[in-house]
């Protein structure tokens, strides 16, 4: 059985949202090597491809923090979670393909969601992004491809820095609701998030009609950072068209 992890200097656990343990990452503390050991040859290859060392650092720190809290849930050693990559390169695993977990990271913060309870109870999938709070010179442009209407309309009414504060929650809401839908902005980019942080319904405006997503966001001020948790859920529709279907084929 794995040993219980405990918050430390590099791994600290946050409150629960949305039925998920949250976890942030510091990434830029020292990596041991015992953090190297536990990552499998393919991470290990991954991280060499990596130009920059700081970069390679950041991805062993994240691995292997992955691992621990990974191992502590399934009760195996960390270097014995069997991580695979699934679309668009959401992390999964090969021998507990209903664990629902979610991993990002923004220069030196990480934070994993973990829906421990997924493991054995049939759960939807989560989504988590975060993104270090910075000046975003073109958040008009890039809003104007990837928000609605509405959140664009909203975000030309700000200053900065509000402004870029307002697109990064938006950017992190629904890169979060993409994770959880398995996509990434390859897919169905256009989802109603909100630009505010409080929790919401977050719906496809096309190509997801059996999914909305609830979605929350939070500040994590020191490591001056934002992040969203997305946890998908079946439509109202598609209940319904489940409900109809299911009447057709009564006898």
């Amino acid at each position: 059985m794995a040993a219980h992890i405990r918050s430390n200097e590099r791994l600290r656990r946050l409150p629960d949202m949305l039925g998920c343990q949250l976890w942030v990452l510091s990434l830029d503390l020292p990596v041991s090597p015992s953090d190297r050991a536990v990552l499998d040859e393919a991470e290990l290859g991954r991280a060499a491809r990596l130009v920059f060392e700081r970069d390679r650092h950041r991805f062993v720190a994240a691995r292997a923090a992955l691992r621990r809290v990974l191992g502590q849930c399934l009760g195996q050693k960390p270097e014995a979670v069997k991580l695979v990559a699934g679309p668009h390169g959401k992390p999964g695993l090969s021998d507990a393909p209903q664990l629902r977990f979610n991993l990002s990271h923004s220069l030196d913060v990480g934070v994993i969601a973990l829906d421990a309870t997924s493991l054995t109870e049939q759960r939807e999938p989560v989504g988590v992004d975060v993104e270090w709070l910075r000046p975003i010179p073109d958040a008009m442009a890039l809003a104007a491809d990837l928000f609605e209407a509405a959140e664009c309309d909203q975000l030309a009414s700000l200053a900065e820095p509000q402004r870029s504060h307002a697109f990064l929650i938006g950017w992190t809401r629904k890169e979060a609701c993409l994770k959880a839908l398995s996509t990434g902005f390859s897919g169905s980019a256009h989802v109603a998030t909100g630009l505010s942080e409080e929790g919401r319904i977050a719906r496809w405006r096309d190509g997801s009609p059996r999914h909305e997503a609830h979605v929350r966001s939070f500040e994590l001020p020191a490591t001056g950072a934002v992040a969203a948790l997305a946890r998908l859920q079946e439509a109202p529709a598609a209940h319904e068209s489940h409900g109809r279907a299911a009447a057709a084929i009564a006898p």
